[in-house]
């Protein structure tokens, strides 16, 4: 009787020993996870990023994972504050690149050139008759 007595007291405490203890004191908040991205007009966002690319950057929301991949422009972001405490300042370069020509300007530019040269060769003409 007495070794049931002490077989029930022992099986409680097994069982609590089995279940994890936190040995960290740290305390984390539920944002340690999150990202944080600072846009041009000083908004604050708490996100998880997923890529960054040349031009864009990926994210959901810290708070809503679930959710729909957002898209942003780089050239709206200053800072992203990651969660492993890094900082990264974004800065982009202005590439120069060549004007793209529509059709229409491309005939434009053309009509404009042989009105010029018309033009020109109306000139010359009245000179060399007179």
């Amino acid at each position: 009787m007495k070794k049931l007595l002490l077989i029930l007291l022992c099986l409680p405490m097994i069982g609590f020993a089995s279940f994890p203890t936190n040995t960290n004191n740290s305390i984390q908040s539920p944002n340690s996870e999150c990202d944080i991205i600072i846009l041009k007009n000083g908004e604050e966002r708490s996100v998880k990023i997923i890529e960054i690319n040349v031009k864009i950057i990926k994210y959901k929301y810290c708070n809503y994972q679930e959710g729909p991949l957002i898209v942003i422009n780089k050239k709206d972001v200053i800072k992203i504050k990651y969660s492993n405490g890094q900082d990264e300042i974004i800065t982009t370069t202005s590439t120069s690149q060549s004007p793209v020509w529509s059709p229409w300007t491309i005939v434009r530019a053309f009509l404009f050139l042989f009105f010029i040269m018309g033009f020109i060769a109306l000139i010359g003409a009245s000179i060399s008759s007179s």
